[in-house]
């Protein structure tokens, strides 16, 4: 898994992996991880995860607000 950057150092996600159609997210204090795909989440919410995943900001903020249950 990739590191996530964690820019603003506040961030609850720990790491990430992207995939051509999904992103897995492991958040700190949590031993599970989450993938988000088409299969519970649209592929525009996906893409952006994965932009934001890249960029090291924002990513938990984006998943509290509109794709908590998103997951697969």
């Amino acid at each position: 898994m990739e590191r996530y950057l964690n820019k603003r150092g506040n961030s609850s996600v720990e790491s990430f992996i992207i995939g051509e159609n999904y992103i897995d997210v492991k958040f700190l204090n949590s031993p599970k991880i989450y993938r988000y795909s088409p299969k519970n989440a649209n592929n525009n919410m996906v893409g952006y995860m994965k932009h934001l995943a890249r960029k090291g900001i924002g990513l938990n903020t984006f998943i509290k607000k509109y794709a908590n249950r998103a997951y697969d």
